[in-house]
């Protein structure tokens, strides 16, 4: 008679330990993280069950098959989870042990923004800065505006923290001396190269990310020049922008030419005279333009002039 090896205490504690872990990170009940295990073979009554999980015969693509193709979990939270029953992330935290001021900027790092020092927010502040940030300095400032930019369009911080402390009072102004140079001071939301794009056709929408919403389509890919001249085709009467099949031909069309720009100009003897004045007289239309200040003086980055900044 052959006799299974016993597991441990010990190691039966730290196999459910991980199994607990990983089922937290992946999403899903313990119960289900055990049978999958099971299916790869990994059995937690087996002797062997830890040694057997991280041994290098059972692979990533093991586990995603068991896991993720049987419809259990989803591949990120696979990863995550998975790194955990392989032991690597323990590894990694006895490999990167924190220091004491590891740890120190660590707990900086958790703590609400609502604990934060101005001077902390304002270096975190900028055009990729979380919404909690913005939320948190447009409290501080009370809506008014107080941050000045360096010529290489970095936040000064030193400026800014003095003006964030002064709105918090309620004072406010519209420059500050910065090292003998008059700056502007700006609120919240605008950013001195910050610039948005006009839809060619529709100058009263603003491109995300280059795509319009009026015409359901996007610019992506489509030079500024090309755009221009679409818009002084469009201002002169050559594209019907009230047919939707037409707006639909012409992008495609647009897309497909070897030439867009010279495509365009030759539709009418008109468009490129039209275009050939304004660029003699350096008036072609601009599709794009800095934000405009709302009334309450914050940044509205979505609002732009009935005629799109054009200069004809």
């Amino acid at each position: 008679m052959t006799n299974t090896p016993s597991v441990s205490s010990d190691s039966r504690k730290q196999f459910n330990d991980l199994v607990q872990s990983a089922a937290e990170a992946m999403k899903i009940d313990v119960r289900t993280c055990l049978e999958c295990l099971k299916e790869m073979g990994v059995e937690p009554d087996d002797s062997d069950a830890l040694e057997l999980l991280r041994s290098e015969d059972v692979t990533d693509a093991d586990g995603e098959k068991f896991f993720v193709s049987s419809g259990s979990v989803k591949i990120a939270r696979f990863r995550k989870g998975w790194r955990i029953l392989r032991g690597a992330q323990k590894q990694l935290l006895v490999e990167q042990a924190p220091t004491k001021d590891g740890l120190a900027q660590l707990a900086a790092t958790l703590r609400p923004v609502s604990q934060y020092k101005d001077k902390e927010l304002i270096e975190q502040y900028g055009e990729d800065c979380s919404s909690e940030i913005l939320a948190e300095l447009e409290k501080r400032s009370k809506g008014k505006k107080f941050v000045v930019f360096n010529k290489d369009g970095n936040v000064n911080v030193d400026a800014t923290l003095t003006l964030l402390r002064q709105a918090r009072k309620g004072s406010v102004t519209s420059t500050w001396l910065v090292d003998g140079t008059l700056k502007d001071v700006h609120p919240l939301g605008l950013f001195p190269k910050s610039k948005i794009e006009i839809c060619p056709l529709f100058p009263e929408i603003v491109l995300i990310d280059g795509y319009s919403d009026r015409l359901k389509d996007t610019w992506k890919g489509i030079p500024m020049d090309v755009r221009i001249a679409v818009r002084v085709a469009r201002d002169i009467g050559f594209i019907d922008i009230n047919s939707k099949a037409h707006l639909a031909r012409f992008m495609s069309d647009l897309r497909s030419v070897l030439n867009p720009k010279e495509w365009i100009l030759s539709i009418s003897p008109e468009i490129r005279k039209k275009y050939e004045e304004l660029q003699e007289m350096n008036r072609l239309p601009i599709l794009t333009k800095r934000p405009s200040l709302a009334k309450n003086g914050t940044a509205d980055p979505f609002y732009v002039a009935k005629r799109g900044n054009c200069s004809y």
